[in-house]
Parts: C-alpha cells; structure tokens; sequence
C-alpha cells in the first residue's frame, strides 16, 4: 500500500504521510515524494501543495534505521 495520500480540494493539493506506527520516513516514501513533485510540476492547476502526517504526536520521526543499515550492509 502507498505510504503517501494524496487528496485534491480545488487548487490545492494535500499529500499525507503514512507510515505507522513510527512515522518513520522511508525510500518508498522519498519515491513517492518525488512522483507527486513531479506531477504537480506538470499540473498549473496546483496552486498549493500541503504535506502533513497521520501520527498523532510527530510528524516524522526519522529515515528508518532498518533501511539505512541494509544500504551501508549493501554497499560494503
């Protein structure tokens, strides 16, 4: 499932980050990130681009330090 959501409401665009139950922010998330970047790029009907977050108490914690160490173990 995406980790990202994306919901339009006439010239804005909101993206919510979603990745429970850390927040913590991943290269899945940083992909999709990107996709919505370059869609709204293309798209001059987005006025405005609001990111927010689904955890009640942060917004993100940090990258993921699963990930982190599989990239260091990967290129090692």
């Amino acid at each position: 499932t995406p980790q990202l959501r994306t919901e339009r409401q006439g010239r804005v665009l909101i993206v919510t980050l979603d990745n429970p139950p850390h927040a913590f922010m991943t290269m899945r998330m940083v992909a999709e990130l990107d996709a919505v970047v370059r869609s709204v790029e293309d798209d001059p009907g987005v006025g405005a681009v609001i990111i927010t977050g689904t955890h009640p108490k942060r917004f993100l914690a940090h990258f993921d330090v699963s990930e982190i160490l599989a990239i260091a173990k990967a290129i090692r």
